[in-house]
C-alpha cells in the first residue's frame, strides 16, 4: 500500500524485475492468453478489451503473477489459500469492469487490500521466490491503478481543460486582426492566467483563484468587445464560457469525492474504536489517538486544499503501527474493518490523483 501512495504522488519508478517460471522466461501477453486458465481466474481474453494496450499489458501479467502465486502457495495453510482465491476474484471483477464500461476504482482498491491481507498472513517465513513474485504484483497493481486513473483524467478534467486552451486558442485567433489595444490586453492576460491554472493543476495546487481569474477574464473580454462583434467570435465566447463550466463542475465533483472519502475513513476509524473497546493496552489505545489524530490533519488540510500527500503517509502508518501492536488479536469483525479501511485509504488517493492533469 505504502509503494501504491508514493506511485500517485511521484512519478512512475522503474519496473522491478518481473518474476519468471523456473526455466522459462516471461511469456508474451499473446501467450498468456493463450494458457489454459483455472476457474478461479476467468476467462475473459483480455486482448478483447476496450482499453488501451498498456492497461491489457498490466492485466495479463498481473493475471500470470496471481497465477503463478498460487502454484507456489499451493500447499499453503487455509487462510492464504483463500487469500489467493480472493486475488483471483479481483482481478475477475476489474475485468467484467473494464470489459461492461463500468468504473474499476472499488475492485481495483479491493485488490490491492487483499493483497496486503495475503502479506499479513504469509508472515515473515516466507520463500524468496514468494516474496519476489509479491513485489512484482505490487508493482504492477501500482502500474494499473497509475494507467486507470490516467483515463479518467483524460476524459473528464483533463479532456475539459484541454477543451477550454483550444477554445482560447481559436478566439485568440479570431480576434488577431482586432486593433482595439484593451481587446488584445483582454486576450493576453486570459491566456497568462489560463497557463497559471494549467500550471497549478499539474502541481496539485488548489486552483479555485485561478478557475475563477479565467472566468472573469473572459467575462471582461467579453464585455469589452461589446455587442456588436461577428457571430463566430460570439459563438468562440459561449463555448469558452462553457467549456470553463465544465471545468469548474469537475472540480467540484473531485473535491465532494474527496471530502467524502476523508468522512468514510473517518467513519472506518470510529468503527474500530469501538469495536476494540476501552479494555485495550496503553499501546493500542496511543495507536488508536494517533490514527484519530493523523485523520482529524487529514481533514484539515483537506479543507484548506493543502498538500495531504505527506497526511496519507501518516495515516497509513499510524494503521500499520495498530495493526503491528495489537500483534494477531484481531477478531473477523476487526480485520474486516481494516479491510475496508484500507480501500478507502487507496479510494482517496486515486480520487487525488485524478484532479492532477
Amino acid at each position: 500500500m505504502m509503494r501504491l501512495m508514493r506511485t500517485l504522488f511521484r512519478d512512475r519508478k522503474a519496473a522491478l524485475p518481473r518474476p519468471r517460471p523456473q526455466s522459462a522466461a516471461r511469456l508474451q501477453m499473446e501467450e498468456l492468453e493463450l494458457r489454459a486458465l483455472p476457474s478461479t481466474f476467468g476467462n475473459i481474453v483480455i486482448g478483447h478489451l476496450p482499453v488501451s494496450g498498456e492497461i491489457k499489458s498490466d492485466l495479463a501479467v498481473i493475471r500470470a503473477e496471481v497465477q503463478h502465486l498460487s502454484g507456489a502457495l499451493s500447499r499453503a495453510s487455509a487462510t492464504v489459500k483463500a487469500d489467493v482465491k480472493a486475488l483471483g476474484a479481483d482481478l475477475n471483477a476489474v475485468l467484467n469492469d473494464l470489459a461492461t464500461g463500468k468504473s474499476s476504482t472499488q475492485d481495483v482498491a479491493s485488490f490491492i487490500t487483499d493483497e496486503t491481507k495475503l502479506v499479513t498472513d504469509l508472515g515473515n517465513k516466507v520463500p524468496n521466490q514468494v516474496k519476489h513474485d509479491i513485489r512484482a504484483l505490487e508493482h504492477n497493481l501500482m502500474d494499473l491503478a497509475e494507467d486507470l486513473t490516467r483515463i479518467v483524467k483524460t476524459t473528464n478534467l483533463q479532456g475539459d481543460l484541454k477543451a477550454v486552451e483550444n477554445a482560447a486558442k481559436t478566439l485568440t485567433s479570431a480576434l488577431a486582426s482586432n486593433t482595439n489595444s484593451t481587446v488584445q490586453s483582454d486576450l493576453s492576460t486570459l491566456n497568462k492566467d489560463l497557463s497559471t491554472l494549467r500550471s497549478d493543476l499539474s502541481a496539485g495546487k488548489d486552483v479555485a483563484k485561478d478557475l475563477a481569474t479565467v472566468i472573469s477574464d473572459e467575462a471582461t473580454l467579453a464585455s469589452d468587445l461589446g455587442n456588436s462583434v461577428a457571430k463566430n467570435i460570439r459563438m468562440d465566447l459561449r463555448m469558452l464560457e462553457k467549456d470553463l463550466n465544465r471545468v469548474s463542475n469537475d472540480l467540484m465533483q473531485i473535491a465532494n469525492q474527496v471530502t467524502a472519502d476523508v468522512k468514510m475513513l473517518e467513519a472506518d476509524e470510529a468503527m474500530l474504536a469501538q469495536q476494540l473497546g476501552p479494555n485495550v493496552s496503553m499501546t493500542v489505545s496511543g495507536d488508536i489517538q494517533a490514527l484519530n489524530g493523523a485523520l482529524l490533519n487529514l481533514a484539515a488540510d483537506v479543507s484548506a486544499h493543502a498538500d495531504i500527500s505527506t497526511d496519507l503517509s501518516n495515516v497509513f502508518k499510524e494503521e500499520v503501527a495498530l495493526i503491528k501492536d495489537l500483534a494477531g488479536q484481531i477478531t473477523p469483525a476487526v480485520r474486516q474493518t481494516f479491510s475496508t479501511f484500507s480501500a478507502d485509504l487507496t479510494r482517496l488517493a486515486i480520487d487525488l490523483l485524478a484532479s492532477k492533469v
